[in-house]
């Protein structure tokens, strides 16, 4: 009988794919407000904060910062870590420094596992895709962390033998399952070879305190090691607001552990969404933070639990007994996986009346979908792939490398039959695999988890099909969305905005595709407005050999104009490239009309000539027939960062006389509108509106400097501030945002190089202004930035003069950091 214990705490974090198919961006989402989209909102109410996450003491102020990714098991999604990657750097870089520092620390077990591609429920995938989810999983771990995964989550835990197999032949070890999708047990042989009693079916959830072996084969070899997660526990970290203090948390983790017995050391393992700690629970992170510290802590006495990671335990422990699993079994579905086929009566807790009828004819529209797409790729591949399905588990090196040219072109060579440089043949290699892609993203389980066919995620994975289609259409004889429509036009959606899922996807799908036509109107548009191609636009195709004129009525107006240019447009993914002339009639602000064809230079000739000698008005009623067939584009029909940028350049000089008008008007009767609102008894609604826009536009035009990275003038921000503006919101989003990042650039100059002398004198005196009169600015960043100076940058402490010390102990202060932490620090002891 053994008197250790362990302890594992396992975070499942991830987000689906949300990138538009065509432009790999990420779309705004209005229901992730106010952030830009979901992955942000999350990445800041949870993946940052746990990759710093506080620890207060009893006066509230932070005594230690954690990074809680080296502490326990976890695994990130490889969607998400793209977007991480891309989007939110700083975190991605702590995540992965987390698993290298616990790595070494636990003889080369990290806490990281690798993860089923993009999320789909693997016993309902065939087989082809289950290996291609398991491989590409396994490559973008390896890529990531620099490292062998020993284990692998499946999504949502959903399992079968199949599934296990894969995992074990793909090099990976283990598993982790719920109690309930062990079916039976019994012990293993001495050896670990598989038992002779007959198998004991349980009556009650398997025992959470140890792992199982599973075997799916007849060889000694065969068999792929489980561990099973304390429901009780988890369920109280997910639902029942566990997190609420850390010493409650911590009392339950100890109950799990029950009456010591015979045999290897217990475990408690949890498991939980990682978005537990922070997103769905506010807060969270720091109770888990909490309560790592001080399990570190009593780790150093008698009984007390050893926090490790399944890898280091499984090494330490094998298993003991041989299980057999509940196949398509799941942890959030009591039906197995029926959550992601049926109406089971499994949902999000919405509306009561809503039912999900609706997820059985998005499945078997997907079905239909993978099935067409499989047999195009098999009879299109000869001469062009030399084995179509290597090339697919291969095609993730393209995928995590975000197109590179280099590695496409590597990739070309390893697979293609013929010459890598066939243009033909090299365009339709990449269609066959961008629409197995696709096609893979479209059983991303998301689609089926929430309440109505309508929502967010259905309509993103219906994208993906979208493009799967446009893709492998040329390439069939039938009619592949007409085949997906016969099956989505069943699907009856809770949102009676639609009568089926056909209108669903009419209404949100259908028309939203990119085009080398469309690509050619936002960059006509783009260049005929001075505006930069948006992100999502320029991410999608390449621009060369353009070449364009402007022709004005009067050289002295920027409008009306006529932009006529031609370029060659090359689809960054696929390669192939396409000649597009594009028109462009602006007047009147943002009024654009736009025509793009392949050729016809002599309707161009002739557009021009009719700007000319008859005006804008006459061009615009005479574009249909100069260019019969050319699709319409305007303003509302551009690429929506192409129009943002646009509208926002044509407002600019608006806005930027507005701005000086109000700024010289505010400054000259200052004083009468001060005097006015403190000596007068109300103000009129009109009276403090006018002052309220006034005295903000005159902080932002004080602030402006932030932007472009110079000082502020803070005496005229602290003369300002002192203002009573007449019911002014000083704390605008805009204003707090401002202010934000103002800060953490200074943090960054000063962590990054020596920046201005008066750095440091710039940094306190700003934050004093923020603390008194600029209250909701968010110091989170500045926060973290000032821990990583103090964490990193010894050297540059050392060579501080004691005045410039004593000003940085006073900036930690003001930041909420206990003075210990400073003190400690700056004066090179350890803490």
């Amino acid at each position: 009988m053994s008197d250790k214990r362990y302890l594992v705490i396992h975070g499942h974090f991830y987000q689906p794919p949300r990138k538009n198919p065509w432009s790999g961006s990420v779309p705004a989402q209005p229901t992730a407000a106010p952030f830009a989209n979901w992955n942000q909102r999350i990445a800041r109410e949870c993946y940052s904060p746990n990759s710093v996450a506080r620890i207060l003491g009893d006066d509230g102020l932070i005594v230690k910062i954690v990074n809680n990714f080296e502490h326990i098991s976890f695994n990130v999604g490889p969607t998400l870590l793209i977007w991480l990657k891309e989007e939110a750097r700083e975190t991605y870089d702590r995540i992965v420094a987390a698993d290298k520092k616990a790595s070494a620390a636990k003889n080369g077990h990290g806490p990281a596992l690798a993860q089923v591609f993009n999320h789909v429920i693997m016993p309902l995938a065939d087989s082809r895709d289950k290996l291609t989810q398991v491989v590409w999983g396994r490559y973008f771990f390896e890529l990531t962390f620099g490292r062998a995964p020993e284990g692998m989550w499946l999504a949502e835990t959903a399992v079968d033998s199949e599934s296990l197999r894969l995992i074990k032949e793909n090099g990976m070890k283990f598993t982790i399952l719920g109690q309930n999708q062990i079916d039976s047990v019994r012990a293993l042989s001495p050896d670990g070879s598989p038992g002779t009693e007959a198998f004991q079916k349980l009556r009650s959830p398997a025992d959470p305190r140890e792992p199982y072996r599973v075997f799916w084969g007849e060889g000694r070899g065969d068999y792929t090691d489980c561990f099973v997660y304390d429901g009780q526990v988890s369920r109280a970290v997910a639902f029942e607001n566990l997190l609420r203090d850390g010493e409650s948390f911590k009392n339950r983790i100890m109950e799990a552990f029950g009456a010591p017995r015979e045999g290897p050391p217990l475990l408690v393992n949890l498991a939980t969404d990682g978005e537990s700690y922070g997103h769905h629970f506010h807060f969270g992170e720091m109770a888990l933070a909490w309560i790592i510290d001080n399990l570190e802590k009593a780790a150093r006495g008698d009984g007390a639990p050893v926090l490790t990671n399944y890898a280091e335990y499984l090494s330490l422990y094998p298993p003991r007994k041989e299980a057999r699993i509940v196949e398509n079994s799941s942890w959030s579905c009591a039906h197995g996986i029926e959550r992601w086929r049926s109406d089971c009566g499994c949902h999000t807790g919405g509306d009561p009346t809503w039912n999900q009828r609706w997820r059985a004819p998005l499945r078997e529209g997907f079905d239909y979908l993978r099935g067409e797409l499989k047999e195009i790729l098999e009879r299109e591949s000869p001469g062009v792939l030399k084995d179509p399905w290597e090339a697919r588990n291969d095609y993730i090196k393209v995928l995590a490398a975000d197109y590179d040219p280099r590695v496409v072109r590597e990739f070309l060579e390893r697979h293609c039959p013929a010459d890598p440089d066939d243009q033909v043949k090299r365009v339709k290699a990449m269609e066959l695999m961008e629409a197995q892609l696709m096609g893979l993203y479209m059983f991303t389980s998301c689609a089926w988890f929430f309440d109505d066919i309508a929502g967010l995620e259905p309509v993103q994975n219906m994208r993906y099909a979208a493009r799967a289609i446009e893709l492998s259409q040329k390439h069939s004889p039938k009619d592949l969305t007409r085949g997906l429509l016969d099956r989505l036009r069943r699907a009856v959606p809770n949102d009676k905005s639609y009568q089926t899922g056909e209108d669903v996807w009419n209404s949100e799908v259908a028309g939203t595709s990119l085009n080398a036509f469309q690509i050619a109107a936002q960059w006509g548009a783009s260049l005929a407005m001075k505006t930069p191609l948006s992100k999502g636009a320029g991410r999608y195709a390449k621009v060369q050999n353009e070449t364009f004129e402007r022709v004005r009525l009067d050289p002295a107006d920027e409008l009306p104009q006529l932009f006529i240019g031609q370029a060659d447009f090359t689809e960054i993914r696929l390669g192939c490239t396409y000649p597009r002339r594009t028109l462009v009639l602006a007047d009147n602000g943002p009024r654009l009309d736009i025509r793009v064809t392949e050729e016809q230079e002599e309707a161009f000739l002739k557009a021009r000539r009719v700007f000319l000698e008859r005006g804008p008005e006459a061009l615009r009623n005479s574009l249909d027939t100069l260019f019969p067939g050319a699709a319409r584009h305007t303003l509302d029909t551009l690429w929506p960062g192409v129009r943002d940028e646009i509208l926002t350049g044509v407002l600019k000089d608006f806005f930027e006389d507005l701005l000086n008008y109000a700024s010289k008007a505010f400054t000259n009767y200052q004083d009468a509108l001060s005097s006015y609102s403190l000596k007068s008894q109300a103000w009129d609604w009109m009276d403090a509106f006018v002052f309220r826009v006034m005295a903000e536009n005159e902080l932002a035009h004080i602030l402006k400097p932030m932007a472009e990275g110079r000082p502020i003038d803070l005496d005229h921000l602290r003369e300002h501030l002192t203002l009573d503006s007449g019911g002014s919101n000083r704390n605008t989003p805009v204003i707090s945002q401002a202010a934000e990042a103002y800060l953490g650039n200074l943090f960054r100059q000063l962590k990054y190089g020596p920046g201005r002398p008066s750095l440091l004198e710039e940094i306190w005196g700003f934050l004093s202004l923020v603390k008194s009169s600029l209250k909701e600015v968010d110091l989170w960043d500045s926060q973290n930035q000032f821990h990583q100076l103090l964490e990193k940058r010894l050297s540059f402490l050392r060579s501080m003069s004691e005045s410039e010390k004593d000003l940085l102990k006073k900036i930690g202060k003001i930041l909420g950091f206990s003075g210990k932490i400073a003190e400690t620090v700056i004066t090179h002891q350890p803490q």
